[in-house]
């Protein structure tokens, strides 16, 4: 921590590098340093696709679920947890893309509320690990699972320097699973005590209970489950 008065203030994204680059961005833009330090790594999956006979809509609750959807009908009805997510969505062809701008439960919401066909299914397509399953009254919610995220067992060299010197002054976590992988990690590394210094910038309650087994200097909970939300969180971390 001596040398903390050297270093420019970082904030490590600890998203998937592939979810990455527009946050970066952005914590560069209100004056943070970021760096990456991805606790998740993606592994495509290679399921078998359904027949779209009695298939009503399909929801996609993260972008990795877009970007490793098999090759099926982009007409489809299609409903997204989130902006970004429906952003990526049309980017992949589909046609008819309803966002949910909010968390899982603003998405069952709006799909208790689209007059869904009892008798037809609604494909979640989707990550091994979900927050829990979808759940639609009167209708049938099947899972297509197309990617797993294994948790990352060690920091890049350059974060562990960085922390060790003090320079790390916030951690944006995105999800519970990531938040978990780091404090596993952080511990095996030696490096929980560090957090003393650091704030973490966690989108949920649930995020936060998956980190708040370190000692960190502030646990901070975003007013909103969106990105927005989260850079707000950076004025935490201001002098």
């Amino acid at each position: 921590m001596i040398f903390s008065g050297f270093c420019r203030p970082i904030v490590l994204v600890t998203r998937p590098a592939d979810d990455a680059g527009d946050l970066c961005d952005d914590v560069r833009g209100a004056g943070f340093i970021p760096m990456l330090a991805p606790m998740l790594n993606i592994v495509p999956l290679d399921p078998p696709v359904p027949s779209f006979d009695h298939i009503q809509a399909i929801v996609f609750t993260s972008m990795n679920g877009v970007r490793h959807c098999p090759d099926i009908p982009r007409d489809v009805a299609v409903y997204c947890v989130g902006d970004r997510t429906a952003e990526e969505a049309r980017a992949a062809g589909f046609t008819a893309v309803v966002s949910a701008s909010g968390d899982i439960n603003d998405l069952e919401a709006v799909l208790t509320g689209a007059n869904l066909n009892p008798g037809r299914t609604v494909l979640h397509v989707c990550g091994v690990d979900v927050v829990r399953p979808m759940t639609v009254p009167g209708v049938r919610v099947e899972p297509l699972v197309v990617y797993r995220a294994d948790m990352v067992t060690r920091l890049p060299w350059v974060v562990r320097v960085m922390i060790r010197l003090g320079c790390v002054t916030g951690v944006l976590f995105f999800s519970a699973r990531t938040g978990q992988a780091f404090v596993n990690t952080m511990k095996k590394m030696g490096l929980d005590r560090a957090c003393a210094g650091i704030g973490a910038l966690c989108l949920s309650d649930s995020v936060v209970e998956s980190v708040s087994d370190l000692p960190w200097r502030g646990l901070y909970t975003a007013q909103r489950p969106d990105r927005a939300a989260m850079l707000d969180l950076l004025d935490h971390l201001r002098p």
